[in-house]
């Protein structure tokens, strides 16, 4: 399906009503942009964190020190001065990196903590992880960072974060420029430690016949890994490229051919490249990049179905859809699926002489341009100069961020030689599937409960409550009765009686009555089986001994009032375990023991 736009629709200024999808937020930043000057040398990468804040990334100068960049700005668009100095962080990750030294992509964990992933050295991976307030967490690999060398050239392209801390990153290494490209996979810990588990000793390594470039990530609810690119040099054109792997590294051959599709975008001539990858709620897959032939540069998108065969429901039945301009260029670079199912695709518009702006775009399910968002489906911003586009997100609230940097020559100013930037555009009124205000896990003695509750729900028939013990291989345990479609707050409650031993991970499976369906997030809570730990004497008077401790590692014992305020906290190595309690008035009291396999509770009384 092509789409031809007319040049004048899109050169109208922006803003009809405040709330029309599309539109610049006058909210945020002025009149809907923001502009972070400084000695940068591009925004390659952003990211949102949980509390709405905004953090960019590239590489940078600040106080003469070069290095990883990160900024963050508030959700007002405002900087946010309690982010590293003033709202801006620098790692020089090694003094003799130079140019290479930049981030290439951002991933937030579930604490708050950032992973950035870039290049430094002769094009060694590097990883850098950030506390909250943007000081370097020590914790992870050394001193914050890891290096990983695969073969000579290795070039980054994305990371992403599984439900269980675990980091995966992506992109192509190679030996020599003449060398035949080859893609890496690599799966840390959360610690920056290699995942043992994954492929070999964390690495995974895939082979191809031609020349190929590997550009983006994405991780589906069954713990599989996507990765997409594309095969730059096909003759005659170039295709778009996705490869999927199982949650252990393996390549997964029920998808296309041995775990790789890929297809021809351009036949006719032309190149096409790939950027950006993401998994619809039914598992389909919608791949976003650029293609060109002799009219100019479009945006671009493919979707593949689950098995990696291409989606006739697509566009014009070949599953792409190409959206250009009559008079100019139109660049795809980051594809996002709203809760309502609709594609979004952010990208850039330009000439081939000074012209770039912001482009964004928002299509139906079936690929048909959404003609109440923008202007006939599209949204062009200027921000100011020749601009970038670096990634998109979308808010909770449905808003979108878009974000890039700009240039623009000051000849008041002439060392800032360029701005992050950012946009914020209305969603509409999109409608949610679910909305959950939370969802818990507590463990009540013997059994472990969990409980949430729904803000929204729309045509739910039921929950499937899924447990798993590695946050990637999940089994249905029960179905939970839905409350069809409701605007009023529910409260759901589901007792698991048969908790394995160690971490247990639940996700809710929301199914809808036409049988589509989507997932919760993942929350895990640790399990030790009663009588495992044992008080005595009970009640006690000076002194409690707890027993059955794991004297193969350490355990965390506490003492815990009835609210659950800690009043006693020790740490021992051993299979029994003395202190005393004499400060602590008479009453009932719990001991927590935290080990690696999981938590115990029990009550004791205190005479």
């Amino acid at each position: 399906m092509k789409y031809i736009i007319p040049f004048l629709c899109c050169c109208i200024a922006t803003v009809i009503t405040d709330a029309q999808p599309g539109t610049l937020d006058y909210n945020f930043g002025m009149e809907g942009r923001t502009l972070f000057k400084g000695q940068y040398l591009g925004c390659n990468a952003m990211a949102l964190q949980g509390d709405g804040k905004i953090v960019q990334a590239g590489r940078g100068t600040l106080h003469g020190v070069n290095g990883f960049f990160l900024v963050r700005i508030n959700n007002d668009g405002s900087p946010d001065l309690d982010f590293g100095d003033s709202g801006r962080v620098v790692t020089d990750i090694s003094p003799t990196s130079d140019y290479t030294e930049r981030i290439i992509s951002l991933a937030v964990q579930a604490d708050g903590r950032i992973v950035a992933a870039g290049t430094v050295f002769n094009e060694d991976i590097a990883l850098a992880c950030y506390m909250p307030d943007g000081s370097v967490d020590s914790s992870f690999g050394t001193d914050g960072i890891v290096i990983t060398k695969i073969r000579r050239y290795n070039y980054l392209s994305s990371v992403a974060i599984q439900p269980d801390g675990k980091i995966v990153v992506t992109g192509i290494t190679q030996e020599d420029e003449n060398d035949t490209k080859t893609s890496f996979t690599i799966r840390y810990n959360d610690d920056g430690s290699f995942d043992e588990n994954f492929g070999d000793h964390g690495t995974v390594l895939t082979l191809y016949s031609q020349v190929v470039e590997i550009n983006s990530i994405a991780l589906q609810q069954d713990g599989k890994i996507l990765i997409g690119g594309d095969y730059p040099f096909t003759a005659p054109a170039g295709k778009f490229l996705v490869v999927r792997y199982m949650p252990k590294g393996s390549l997964d051959n029920s998808f296309g051919i041995n775990g790789r599709s890929s297809i021809l975008i351009a036949p006719n001539g032309g190149y096409s490249y790939a950027s950006s990858i993401a998994v619809q709620p039914d598992g389909k897959i919608i791949t976003t990049g650029t293609s060109e032939n002799s009219s100019g540069q479009s945006m671009t998108l493919v979707r593949f179905k689950e098995d990696g065969s291409i989606d006739a429901s697509f566009g014009d039945g070949d599953g792409i859809v190409v959206t250009q301009f009559a008079e100019k260029n139109l660049e795809g670079i980051k594809v996002l699926i709203q809760p309502d199912r609709k594609i979004l695709c952010a990208g850039r518009y330009f000439d081939n002489i000074s012209l770039s702006n912001f482009a964004l775009a928002r299509y139906k399910t079936n690929g048909d341009l959404d003609s109440t968002f923008g202007i006939n489906g599209l949204q062009i911003t200027d921000m100011g100069g020749e601009s970038t586009c670096a990634g998109a997100a979308l808010q909770p609230d449905g808003k979108i961020i878009v974000a890039g940097d700009t240039y623009k020559y000051d000849p008041v100013d002439p060392t800032y030689s360029s701005s992050y930037v950012l946009a914020r555009y209305y969603g509409g009124d999109v409608v949610m599937p679910i909305t959950y205000n939370h969802f818990n896990a507590i463990q009540n003695q013997q059994y472990i409960t969990l409980n949430w509750q729904t803000a929204t729900e729309l045509s739910n028939k039921h929950f499937a409550v899924e447990r798993g013990n590695d946050a990637i291989s999940f089994t249905s345990i029960a179905d939970v009765s839905g409350a069809g479609s409701s605007t009023a707050t529910h409260d759901y409650y589901y007792t698991d009686k048969l908790p394995v031993q160690g971490t247990n991970y639940y996700r809710l499976k929301q199914i809808d009555a036409d049988g589509k369906f989507s997932y919760s997030k993942t929350v895990s809570i640790g399990f030790l089986k009663p009588g495992s730990i044992q008080l005595f004497p009970n009640p006690a008077k000076e002194q409690l001994t707890v027993k059955g401790l794991n004297a193969a590692v350490t355990s965390t014992i506490a003492v815990l009032d009835i609210q659950g305020k800690e009043l006693l906290k020790f740490k021992a190595k051993a299979s029994t375990y003395s202190f005393s309690i004499s400060s602590l008035a008479a009453g009932t009291y719990m001991v927590s023991v935290k080990d690696d396999n999981g938590i115990a509770v029990q009550k004791f009384v205190k005479q």
